[in-house]
């Protein structure tokens, strides 16, 4: 059996053996799926979500009036529980106060109490986006480090091929290495053939004697090369071996730190791709440019900021106006004995209307609380320049690494074609007995190492894709 189809056969084995049964996923079949549920199950998240929640409630506190004020007032004295007066003898008195806020401060906290729960929104969706770039990235990871492990297994076949063939050409070439060795004997019995002419006498016994040795060396090259190229292919292997080794473990550190974004215990294995091809961005660069600072979460937080505090400036100004307070007194009396008239006098019950003012008089306070909001408003400003600026500069380190990318993986495929070119021939040459198992290896190699680039340059681009997703705010389809 000759190499070639020995490596057809190990191909439609490595179909049949890596082709999956149908299973039942119980719970995700796709990235999508996974992003769900680390949606639903993520504890971070929840915890953002929940604080915009909390937030939301704050907007009817903020509009809320003041809580009213009930006084009720009793009397004693050493002629009992009341007090005499003009009217009767009054027994108690019942007031109810409302106090009422300046004109437009209940609106100014209720604006005020909306852009902060507008601000704790952009954080859950900033936070978002950080996760589901985080579950991105390593499903790719885990994708990335399956796919080596099968061109592992698909090279470790190959090379099993190639021993097999070194060995059965070790053993042919054992077989016969005695038969050049007599034919050196012989000639070295009967002594070399002289040259034309009689010429040369002299050197005769030396031509002898340098003959028979390179003959000897050169019937035992065959042997000893053919053991070596046995022991070179079984060094490749044991290398790969060690190399599968390392990345099961690192499947196994991917997949627990992947389980615990999800929050979940998955009762299947992980479902990844079976191939990925090459992605396409969410949008051009161009527009990508453009709608950069008016979609990014963070830009749209410090921009609330500002609002925040451009309302609170204006609550500062209202909340050193004076507040009014308007209430109603209930006054109760009983009939109260003149003692000149020995008659009942008074006793009827009254109501009394009350109005009460505020008294804001200590102005520094007021003015320190406008001053406060006055520089965080400019704070929050510079921090909209400077975040700005950094999102600016991440968008341009992702897109030169995106067409560096690029060009890496053209490049890659023409190296991978100009490579199986060359092994197909360093094959054919191997198979005919002219070629070298230490040119074909190093090929073997070289290519192992261009899939294995191409794979990793292939999934960083997957990776590129998810971190422009997550700074530009766009949604995967």
């Amino acid at each position: 059996m000759t190499i070639r189809k020995l490596l057809v056969s190990i191909s439609v084995t490595m179909v049949l053996a890596t082709t999956p049964l149908p299973q039942r996923i119980v719970y995700a079949q796709t990235l999508n799926d996974y992003l769900s549920m680390a949606a639903a199950n993520n504890p971070m998240l929840q915890a953002r979500y929940q604080e915009y929640l909390a937030a939301l409630e704050k907007i009817p506190q903020a509009r809320a009036l003041p809580d009213p004020e009930l006084t009720i007032n009793t009397f004693v004295s050493h002629n009992g529980l009341y007090m005499d007066r003009f009217m009767g003898q009054q027994l108690s008195e019942i007031s109810l106060m409302q106090m009422l806020p300046w004109s437009g401060l209940r609106q100014a906290a209720q604006h005020e109490a909306t852009y902060m729960s507008q601000m704790k929104l952009e954080a859950y969706i900033e936070a978002r986006n950080n996760l589901f770039h985080e579950v991105r990235t390593l499903w790719y990871q885990l994708y990335e480090n399956d796919r080596q492990l099968k061109l592992l297994e698909e090279e470790r076949l190959i090379l099993l091929a190639f021993e097999k063939l070194a060995f059965t050409r070790y053993k042919a070439s054992a077989g016969t290495a005695a038969q050049p060795s007599a034919t050196g004997r012989m000639k070295e019995s009967t002594g070399p053939s002289l040259p034309a002419g009689g010429m040369n006498m002299g050197n005769t016994s030396t031509g002898t004697m340098a003959e028979a040795p390179a003959e000897n060396m050169i019937s035992m090259q065959p042997s000893a090369g053919s053991l070596a190229d046995v022991l070179r292919i079984q060094l490749q292997i044991k290398e790969l071996d060690a190399q599968a080794a390392r990345l099961k473990n690192k499947h196994q550190q991917l997949t627990a730190r992947f389980v615990n974004l999800l929050n979940t215990d998955l009762q299947e294995s992980l479902v990844l791709a079976d191939t990925l091809t090459e992605p396409v961005l969410p949008a051009s660069i161009q527009m990508m440019r453009d709608s950069l600072i008016g979609r990014h979460p963070m830009i749209k937080m410090n921009r609330l900021e500002e609002q925040v505090r451009s309302t609170q400036i204006r609550m500062n100004q209202l909340m050193g106006r004076p507040m009014i307070g308007v209430g109603l007194a209930y006054m109760i009396f009983r009939p109260r004995m003149d003692e000149a008239l020995n008659m009942p006098m008074g006793g009827e019950n009254m109501f009394m209307p009350m109005v009460t003012l505020s008294l804001p008089v200590y102005r520094k306070k007021y003015q320190s609380l406008k001053n406060e909001a006055t520089l965080l408003q400019s704070a929050a400003g510079s921090t909209v320049a400077a975040t700005q600026l950094n999102l600016e500069n991440e968008l341009e380190q992702l897109i030169n690494a995106w067409e560096d990318n690029k060009q890496t993986l053209q490049l890659l495929n023409d190296q991978i074609a100009l490579t199986q070119h060359m092994l197909r021939l360093l094959t054919t040459a191997y198979e005919t007995g002219t070629g070298k198992i230490e040119d074909l290896l190093l090929q073997r190699q070289a290519l192992l190492n261009y899939k294995k680039e191409r794979l990793s340059t292939l999934t960083n681009q997957h990776i590129l894709v998810s971190a422009f997703y997550n700074l530009t705010n766009f949604t995967t389809n």
